[in-house]
């Protein structure tokens, strides 16, 4: 539901900034838990909704950095390195789970506050645009230089120093 918005906000207002409210809010869902499920089911429910859409920022966005961040023939490997982190962060939650037999909002309080630290890191450290970026430009192809111009269509056209393997052949 989330993602062809977020999609298109990181492309209006950059890719870093809709990733960071997206995991502030997936965050605060997460470490609201606990006390939403307090209240009622309905309140629980309510909370992991929440961070499933907010959740839904991530793939785009992160699709949207790497485009501007890494070279096209570092991407494969960018991406495989960026989405097995999924798979990785769902084996170590689970490794925790061990916390719930102590006290079981721990799991929730302990990945939430985790998420608000990496926003701190991420927001130190991650450039706001790609290193080469134009001011204005705001979608990936046009920062790395890949669409020139929107034919009368709406689509937009690659440049001529697209390569090939980069240019669908509808465009």
């Amino acid at each position: 539901l989330t993602q062809i918005p977020a999609g298109l906000a990181a492309a209006r207002f950059g890719a870093k900034r809709v990733l960071l409210i997206g995991t502030v809010v997936w965050s605060a869902a997460t470490v609201l838990t606990p006390w939403a499920a307090r209240q009622s089911i309905d309140a629980a429910l309510a909370a992991r909704v929440v961070v499933g859409l907010a959740e839904g920022v991530q793939i785009p966005c992160c699709n949207a950095l790497l485009a501007a961040w890494v070279p096209p023939q570092g991407r494969a490997r960018a991406l495989s390195f960026i989405f097995s982190g999924q798979f990785v962060g769902t084996i170590c939650a689970l490794s925790c789970s061990p916390l719930a037999e102590w006290w079981w909002p721990s799991i929730f309080l302990l990945w939430g506050w985790l998420g608000f630290v990496w926003c701190l890191v991420f927001a130190a450290l991650a450039p706001a645009s790609s290193p080469g970026a134009s001011a204005g430009k705001g979608a990936a192809g046009e920062e790395l230089g890949l669409i020139s111009a929107v034919d009368g269509s709406g689509s937009p056209r690659c440049s001529a120093s697209a390569p090939r393997c980069a240019r669908p052949s509808f465009l």
